[in-house]
């Protein structure tokens, strides 16, 4: 990994940006493990904060959209905290999938209250094997 890293920063040196007219950018949902070395190289740092209530209600309202669900978004909103954009879309997903292989067409709320469960137990699990 370290090999991989030095030879990107390599790289990014090597290119004169600006005579080329190329825009570099980057994102990472891990800014603490990014090394120094590399933070040096970017002009301009974007911070992207989690979603707060409204706006998780407004991404599970748009994600929900296209689906027969009968569910309480501003409930649900205010369960996932700290989740992300992405992190919605995976919860929904689970929970469509569990419907699919139940053969039912729709969802309920206890649909995604299991699905949060289950993400929640997984994000446990994963943090627990990283601090292992």
């Amino acid at each position: 990994m370290k090999r991989a890293v030095n030879t990107l920063l390599k790289a990014i040196d090597e290119i004169n940006l600006v005579e080329h007219g190329v825009l570099l950018l980057a994102a990472t949902n891990h800014p603490q493990l990014l090394d120094y070395a590399a933070w040096r190289r970017f002009d301009k740092v974007l911070n992207f904060p989690l979603p707060d209530q409204e706006t998780r209600k407004r991404i599970l309202d748009k994600i929900l959209e296209p689906i027969n669900a009968n569910v309480d978004t501003a409930t649900l909103a205010k369960m996932t905290d700290g989740y992300s954009g992405s992190d919605l879309r995976l919860v929904i997903r689970e929970a469509v999938l569990n419907a699919l292989l139940e053969n039912r067409k729709g969802l309920c709320q206890q649909d995604l209250l299991n699905s949060i469960d289950d993400f929640r137990q997984r994000i446990s699990d994963y943090k627990r094997s990283i601090e292992a």
